[in-house]
């Protein structure tokens, strides 16, 4: 599902959504949907020194959108995507060889959408084979660990993210987390982080996150690849995750290795259980190499979480 196709239906669910209410609806999973993937739209310079690595990007947005600067040499600009919004709007993007935050301000709204880079993605081998745990300092516990790749992707941009917040938007706001694919990932981690206080910034954020019904509402990921152990899962807030039977990165890391699924998964198949299931190394390393191959990647696209998502809330209605 197209983004010109997506936002005026999120433009109706913004207006109608509850968003000072924490928990989960299908339509503020479809509204952060279309953020995860309007985070595609934006090309970084660095990733205009090699157009040939398109295809490593889960989105036909991204894809679009580097064939237009390709073209033309034109970029798409976020704020114009929102000219038939009757909102205050505003937005930036941190970025970084390791992931790619894009931030868009809707009155007081305030959604950040993360994605992985072609330097940094969920088809490298490198990070789905070699998978890496490791334990921050700040929890003194050890036994808590985080998939280092994605930790450290985190940390690359999240203090930049939150300095340019904290400049921007002094007054209460409501902020929402998204991502797709190696973004959900990261999402998730910064959701967790925030989420326990964990933040770089001096005593003012602390004030986003314990003001009294303000603050970090909540994160929505697509397809997200597991990203920590279960103790890090039980200690840290999880994201809302909604995934499908047929996306293969839920499924990697494998937990063989250690890893554990997030404790909140929405799944779009009714024959889908609640948890992300493991089959085995065989069919593990199976799926590894279709990613590696880009087989079977359209049921990982974000445009297919945004049409399925609709299609979920349609059903509902009906």
């Amino acid at each position: 599902m197209k983004i010109e196709e997506s936002l005026p239906i999120a433009s109706k669910y913004i207006s109608s959504c509850d968003w000072s209410d924490f928990r989960f609806s299908w339509e503020k999973a479809f509204v952060n949907a279309v953020f995860a993937n309007i985070a595609y739209s934006h090309i970084a310079d660095f990733e205009l020194e090699n157009t040939d690595n398109v295809n490593l990007i889960p989105s036909s947005t991204y894809a679009d959108s580097m064939k237009a600067y390709i073209e033309s040499q034109t970029r798409v600009d976020i704020k114009e995507l929102f000219n038939e919004f009757d909102a205050e709007i505003d937005n930036f993007v941190i970025e970084d060889r390791l992931g790619i935050a894009s931030v868009v301000r809707i009155n007081e709204l305030l959604f950040i959408s993360l994605r992985g880079t072609e330097f940094f993605n969920i088809s490298d081998w490198r990070y789905n084979l070699y998978a890496r745990k490791f334990s921050p300092l700040f929890t003194y516990d050890n036994r808590i660990k985080f998939h280092k790749g994605f930790y450290e992707a985190v940390l690359a941009f999240k203090e930049r993210l939150e300095r340019e917040i904290i400049d921007r938007y002094p007054d209460s706001i409501y902020i929402y987390i998204s991502g797709h694919s190696l973004g959900g990932a990261m999402a998730a981690i910064l959701y967790g982080l925030w989420g326990m206080g964990i933040h770089h910034m001096h005593s003012s954020w602390g004030s986003y996150r314990n003001m009294v019904g303000k603050g970090v509402q909540g994160a929505y990921t697509f397809g997200m690849p597991r990203y920590a152990n279960s103790y890090a899962t039980t200690f840290f807030p999880n994201p809302f995750h909604i995934l499908n039977s047929r996306d293969l990165i839920p499924n990697v890391p494998p937990e063989s290795l250690g890893y554990s699924n997030c404790t909140n998964n929405y799944p779009l198949d009714k024959s889908l259980s609640m948890k992300v299931k493991y089959y085995g190394r065989f069919r593990y390393f199976k799926k590894i190499g279709s990613l590696i191959l880009f087989k079977k990647t359209e049921h990982h696209s974000i445009e297919n979480y945004v049409a399925r998502i609709n299609h979920q809330i349609k059903a509902a209605k009906n």
